[in-house]
């Protein structure tokens, strides 16, 4: 297997959806990521997710409450203050929780 820099780089053309101006774009061939190690980095993004759905439930059995929320995760601020699940936690753990989200789209 090659390094990802001895890749050659390979011409987009319009078979690719690219028309002029743009065929002067390059696309770079990546070599493939081996099957095992996607289903281990599949895993780990589940498992923390899954923490993260756990992190939410004691939370909300701390708060006196009994439901079962997910994690909140969201684009923005306003879509956070949206969900129903930020309502079942302590204002304090609250606002701990959202200091540490970073959003994809600026505040609102």
């Amino acid at each position: 297997m090659r390094n990802v820099g001895e890749v050659p780089a390979q011409a987009v053309t319009a078979e690719d959806g690219l028309e002029p101006p743009y065929l002067h774009l390059r696309k770079i061939l990546v070599p493939e990521i081996p099957t095992h190690l996607a289903f281990i980095a599949a895993d780990a993004i589940h498992n923390i997710r899954i923490a993260l759905d756990y992190l939410m439930a004691a939370l909300t059995a701390q708060n006196g409450k009994v439901t079962f929320p997910t994690f909140p995760i969201c684009e923005t601020q306003k879509q956070l203050r949206k969900r129903d699940e930020m309502n079942s936690v302590a204002p304090r753990a609250r606002a701990f929780i959202t200091l540490g989200l970073v959003f994809v789209a600026p505040p609102s």
